[in-house]
Formats: structure tokens, sequence, C-alpha cells
């Protein structure tokens, strides 16, 4: 798997059946030796005989039915009873009852060895049912009630920092597919794909879902050689500790000298990876050492080491483990509900529905130019629109304006080339005089804000679409907000700090590489001149324009809206825009820098057919940047002085590139802490 959006394929008509045969217990210390495990998996509990086990229960005031403590066996809530006799009592404690024995109908009655609990189908029949809390669809056989070792290896899988951690693995020939489960992914730092697969066991009506897949690089332990990326799916759980015991190992001369591929496999462990047919053959080497004797399992050469898979003569505790995963085809149900789900048009609930009414208004009036620019509509809540004395208002606060311009020649010299970039540009333009009653047109008056500290623009012109005109509204009040698109920043950044390779970067000028609807641009009218000597005239802004309430939702939904038309071309920067973007900043990275260069070309490409332009870029590895111009790098400074090459900010912290750390500062804490006005002087320390 991947955290970094890479691309992968995945089966389109079939779905995965898996039976793994495990049942995981409570977490519980076991009554007899206090270990982390229930009393029927203990080891010295299990090879007793079935009087010893029910001495031992008795003596610790055990239930006799499910094993449990604190209640007895008539207070017992397990539906559960022996398998043999069908009374209430634990099949373990099940044993021949003698003829001078008293009656007892709490108490076993025939001889029957010690059986395995039986999963089948996701459908659990054991005699320890209280202690259960969950089980996986299984296809299990308890023959002889004989241990079975299946084939488990300790490998190695690449985390999201870039380090190998190990993780056990059972190889399963049966299996036509991979699977990883969701606690050893997240231990791994890694993300999967979302991909929804269907994981049903023998039993058609036992199943349960994969949420995706994931792309991971794994390699047998110290042999980093060796490494190969596999493709795995995602379960929530895999099957419980493998072997359903402890198996002594010291007779079995024939595996002296091996090199095994896990060195505990005779120790009962959680496995978290399974390996299934669709990688078997390829993990299998020359090789094949059988026991001298039955009860002594077989080794197989693999490139993980040698695995040990076979029956051994130990009795089985409660719990027996069968791996068998194969291929179905959809069932005609799910193709057919799958076909109209296909050819019904998605839609999106929204909690608001002024939201879902605004995401309507967009998917309907959106259109796309040839060289791939869109154009919006403004998302109005009702057709009624008059804006009286607009024009007035905004002729009156743009006096107010020049008037503050002329008093300060260079803030004017500033303004005036930014709506000559403005008009040069095409975002805006000379309109004509409104027809009829200026109140079918909305007049938006502007000021400027400066920006000392941007590196590209020092000063810029802000647009006031709340101004309220005669009747007490303004273009604000008319339009719809839209719905939050944006991630959290805080999971924006935390995703960020997932990757070991990483950068930033910022779409130029995003709102205004978006076209309003030429209809609409009657209510985007501004007054400008950028003399006193000239006449007052009328623009139109031709573009998405800040300071109009429904200006963020437009810019974001085009981006999700381009993401989702150029998705097959460039998958991995599709999906990089609907997780990794917070306004016109992406922030995210990869595991490696060649994944990094592949996906920067991605969002370079995907952002163009948009006519967006990516720039200010900024990373922890310098290939990443090097073979970009400097004038589409960002200028890093440092955090304090503002001269040497040290930091950048993102989303509001400040990075620094080369030690890849975050950094703030404290020091306005400290002294309200301590009561101090804005005229103390900090005390020193």
């Amino acid at each position: 798997m991947s955290r970094f959006g890479f691309t992968r394929k995945t089966s389109g008509t079939c779905e995965y059946n898996q039976f793994v045969s495990s049942v995981d217990s409570s977490p519980q210390n076991c009554a007899l030796c206090t270990g982390e495990h229930v009393i029927y998996k203990c080891p010295e509990f299990t090879p007793k005989t079935s009087r010893q086990r029910f001495e031992i229960v008795k003596s610790r005031r055990l239930c006799i039915n499910c094993l449990g403590p604190a209640h007895n066996a008539n207070a017992c809530n397990s539906k559960s009873s022996c398998r043999v006799c069908k009374e209430r009592h634990h099949t373990m404690l099940h044993f021949e009852k003698s003829s001078a024995s008293p009656a007892n109908p709490g108490a076993p009655s025939s001889t029957l060895p010690p059986a395995s609990s039986t999963t089948v189908a996701g459908t659990s029949s054991s005699s320890s049912s209280s202690a259960v809390d969950s089980s996986l669809t299984t296809l299990t056989s308890a023959i002889e009630n004989k241990i079975v070792l299946l084939a488990t290896a300790v490998i190695e899988v690449k985390d999201a920092r870039g380090h190998f951690q190990r993780v056990r693995a059972v190889l399963d020939n049966c299996s036509q597919g991979s699977f990883i489960a969701q606690k050893c992914l997240r231990r791994l730092g890694l993300r999967f794909t979302p991909s929804k697969i269907r994981v049903r066991g023998i039993n058609p009506g036992a199943e349960s879902t994969s949420p995706g897949f994931v792309e991971c690089r794994n390699q047998p332990r110290n042999k980093p050689d060796q490494s190969k990326t596999i493709n795995v799916h995602v379960l929530p759980q895999l099957a419980g500790d493998m072997p359903a015991g402890p198996v002594d190992i010291s007779n079995w001369k024939h595996l002296c000298n091996l090199e095994l591929a896990d060195p505990d496999f005779n120790t009962p462990h959680r496995v978290e990876m399974l390996l299934g047919g669709d990688l078997y053959a390829s993990l299998l080497k020359p090789g094949v050492l059988l026991g001298s004797g039955p009860g002594e399992p077989a080794a197989i050469n693999t490139v993980f080491g040698w695995v040990i898979n076979g029956p051994v003569d130990i009795r089985a505790p409660s719990v027996v483990h069968a791996c068998l995963t194969t291929v179905d085809s959809d069932s005609l149900e799910f193709t057919l509900k799958r076909f109209w789900q296909l050819e019904e048009v998605p839609e999106k609930t929204f909690a608001n529905p002024s939201d879902a009414q605004c995401e309507e208004l967009f998917s309907a009036a959106v259109t796309r130019s040839e060289n791939g620019r869109y154009t919006v509509a403004l998302p109005f809540k009702t057709s009624a629109r008059e804006f009286p004395n607009s024009r007035e208002i905004a002729v009156r606060r743009f006096f107010l304006l020049e008037n503050r311009l002329i008093r300060n020649p260079a803030l004017q010299k500033d303004y005036v080339a930014f709506m000559q970039d403005y008009l040069e540009l095409g975002h805006m333009s000379l309109a004509p005089p409104a027809m009829g009653t200026t109140a079918r047109s909305y007049y938006i008056p502007h000021h400027c804000v400066q920006k000392p500290d941007s590196a590209s623009t020092k000063l810029c012109v802000v647009f006031d679409a709340s101004a309220k005109c005669a009747n007490g509204q303004s273009l604000n009040d008319t339009l719809h907000t839209g719905p939050k698109l944006l991630q959290a920043i805080v999971r924006v950044l935390l995703n960020f700090r997932l990757h070991r390779v990483v950068f930033t970067a910022d779409v130029r000028q995003m709102y205004r590489q978006i076209s309003i609807a030429p209809n609409d641009r009657e209510f985007q009218r501004i007054i400008w001149r950028s003399s006193p000597d000239d006449a007052l005239q009328d623009y139109y802004l031709n573009t998405v324009t800040y300071g109009i309430c429904s200006a963020p939702f437009l810019a974001i939904r085009t981006l999700l809206q381009l993401a989702s038309d150029e998705q097959s071309r460039f998958p991995r920067a599709a999906a990089v825009v609907r997780s990794d973007i917070y306004m016109d900043d992406i922030v995210t990275g990869c595991d490696s820098v060649q994944d990094a260069l592949e996906l920067q070309e991605q969002l370079i490409k995907l952002l163009q057919c948009g006519q967006f332009e990516l720039r200010k870029w900024a990373s922890n590895a310098l290939p990443i940047i090097e073979h970009l111009d400097s004038s589409f790098r960002q200028d890093v400074r440092d955090f304090d002085s503002g001269d040497s090459v040290a930091s950048v900010m993102i989303l509001g912290l400040q990075w620094l590139p080369s030690q890849d750390v975050f950094s703030f500062k404290h020091l306005i804490q400290q002294p309200w802490c301590l009561g101090l006005s804005w005229d103390d002087t900090p005390l020193q320390k």
C-alpha cells in the first residue's frame, strides 16, 4: 500500500471470497497461569485430562459451561452446550461418568477427547462462546484434533517513513488474493486506496467488505536486495494466533540448521498479512524436506526462508485455523444492483438544503472551453435581485479611495499597476453603461490591503460584495455560500507529516483562472480610473472574485471538477487535489524521490489542463525543485532575520525544508500569562 496515491488495477467483475478460520477472544487473564489468554487456550490447561480440567474449573469457581469467571452454569448467558451429550457444560470438560457416581446433570456424562471450537462460514459454534467477541468467515477441519502448522513467515514491510518493519504473514496458495489487517496498516502508517471488494465465506450469506487496497514494498528479513512491491487488499482483521497452541519441536531433526522464515513458527502469534496464490508461486524455491515419521511437518523452501507446514502429533486446543480464498463471479442480485447504481446519476447529500441547491446550480451551469478553462455561474438564492443605488455607493467609496491614493503616491502606483495587470490579463474588461435602471446591476466597491511579507504580491485589491444598497441588501446576501469542501487543516498537516519526501506548491491566481458566466458579470461591475484626470468608467470583473461569499466554494469545486474530468489521465494527481489541498496550497508527498517527481509531473499537467499554474515550489528533497526555473520556486528565509535561507510558511506554520520540521513562536503567551500589558518590557531570561 502507499500513502502517496499510487495507480493500481483492480478486478472489475469479481469478488474475493476468503475463508480464514479464527476466533478472537476478548483480552482476559488466564485463571490458571494468569497469562494473557483465556483458560481454554492455556498450555497448562489443554494437555490435561477432561476430569483434571473439571477439577481445575471447579476449584477456581469458573462456569463449567463457558469457563468464564463470576457466574455459574445456571446463570450463564452462553447458548452453547456440550457437543457430545448436549448437557450444559464445556466440551473440554466432557468425560465418562463412573457407574458409582451419583447422577449430576451439570457434570460431564460420557467420554470424548477435547474438541476444537469450529467456526464455519462466519457462524461461530464454540463451547466458550461467551468469551468470543468476533470471528471471521471460516472453513475448518478438526480431524483427530491435531494441531496443523500453517506456513508462516516473518517478512519486512516498508512503512510511511521509509523504514522496514517486521510483519508476520501466512502463505496461502488457495487464496486468489493477498490481504493485510487494518491494525497492521495503521502501525505501518500507510493509507489505502478506496476500492470496495466483497470478501465472502463458504456460506453465501456470510460476507465482509474490503474497504480498499494498498501497494506496499516487502522483503525477506535483512535482505534489502530482494525487495518487491505487491498489492494487497485491506481487511478489518485476519486470522488470530497461529498455531493454535505451543508446539515442542526439539525432536524434529530435519529442521536443524535451516534458515527458518519464521523462527517462532511453533509459538502462537498474531498473523497480520496473508500472501495468496497471486504471489505464492513466485515465493517458492527448490527444496522440500519431509519429517522422518508421522507428526513431523514438512519444511518448504521460499524466498523468506524455510516455512513449516503440516499436522503434528499434539492435541489441538479450542481453536483450529484453516485458510482458503477463492474468486467468485458476482451474484445476479449484486450485478443487478451495481447496474442500477452505475446507471443512476450519483447524488451527494448535504445536511443544509442551501448547500444542496448550491451544488445543483454549479453542476447545471459549469462549462469548459476548448482550451480547458472553466466557466461558472454565481449561485443566486432566488431570481429576485434588486440593488438600488448600488452605483452611487460604489462611486462615493471610489472617491474616498482615490483621495487616499493621491496622498500616498507609492501606494497609488502599486494600486494602478495591480488594476492594469487585471485589465491586461482579461480578468476585467470595459463595460457599457448599465441598461435602464442600475438596480439590475451590482457595483462592487473596492479597496486595498498591503502585504509587505508577500514574496509575489505586495498589494492586493479587495472587493467588497457585502456593501449594502438602499434596500439594505448586498450581493452576498443574495448568494449561496456553498458547502465546505476543504479538508480540515489539521488533517492536511498531519497527512503531510506521514511522507518521507514532501513538497508544497501554490496555485497561481486560482480564483482568477475561473471565468464567470457573461450574464452574471452584470453583478460584478466596478468603478475605476487610473488618474483623477480621466472620466469614471464601468468595468466587468470577468472571473471568480475574492470578496464574494461563494468564491471559495466555486474555486475549490472547480478544482474537484477538474480532478474528476481528468481522473483517467492523472489518477495520482487527482487524488492529491481531493485530499491534500487547502485553498490554493498543495501540501503532499511520497515515499521516494522518484515517486515524488512522477507525482509532481502529474500535478503540473493536471492543473495545466484547467489553465491553472503551479508555482512557489518547496521541498525537503533538492531534486524536486532543482529542475524548476527560479521564478517557480518558493523563496525560503530565516524565521527571525529574514536574511538567510531557511524556512517557508505552510498553512500558518513555519516549515524548515532542510530539517523537515515545523516551528512557531511562543513568545506572546508567556507575557500574557504574566499579566504584562503591551507597553511593558518582557522579562529577560
